[in-house]
């Protein structure tokens, strides 16, 4: 830019932050689940009229899926080529912990903000208020493919993605948390 400085603006201003350039610390020990995988959930989930809602999803988060992906504007919409919606699926990570009531409650007071995964460095990370991240689990070579699946999906809806929290044995009972959040390391400059 011309005329800009970068020696006269305060420290961090207009740097990515941390959380977003890659450095990961280690996970504290109350944010550990037993197990993580990739998952998706229709995007029709998420709309009006869909199945998750504020009032199913214990502690979490959920964002307006229609006004980030733009679908009252076609014309700026990222699914402008895709004519059936119920045919996209949102990704997202499923954390499973027999401890999942208290593990929600802690990331509900972290303030995550998203989740990466690289799948070059094999690593699953966890973004948090505004510079944190933590390393959530080290991807093994089975989930490479998951991941890099899981980012480029995440970047086609424009960062949205979503964690779920809830026990190993709880298939069929609601999350303990859930959150839909948008990475917004994925938006287009």
């Amino acid at each position: 830019m011309d005329g800009y400085d970068r020696s006269l603006s305060p420290a961090g201003v207009g740097d990515r932050p941390a959380a977003l350039a890659g450095a990961a610390s280690r996970l504290p020990d109350g944010l550990r689940g037993e197990q993580y995988a990739f998952v998706t959930l229709p995007l029709s989930e998420f709309l009006p009229g869909g199945g998750v809602t504020s009032d199913n999803v214990g502690v979490g988060r959920l964002i307006d899926a229609a006004e980030i992906l733009q679908l009252n504007n076609p014309d700026l919409s990222p699914l402008d080529n895709c004519e059936d919606i119920s045919s996209i699926n949102v990704p997202g990570v499923a954390i499973l912990s027999r401890r999942s009531e208290p593990l929600a409650m802690s990331l509900t007071a972290i303030e995550l903000a998203a989740v990466r995964a690289d799948s070059s460095t094999r690593q699953l990370v966890l973004d948090v208020g505004l510079d944190d991240s933590y390393l959530l689990a080290r991807l093994d070579e089975g989930q490479r493919d998951e991941a890099a699946a899981f980012d480029k999906a995440k970047s086609q809806l424009n960062g949205l993605h979503f964690v779920v929290v809830q026990r190993p044995d709880d298939d069929e009972v609601a999350p303990a948390g859930f959150w839909l959040l948008r990475d917004v390391a994925d938006l287009p400059v």
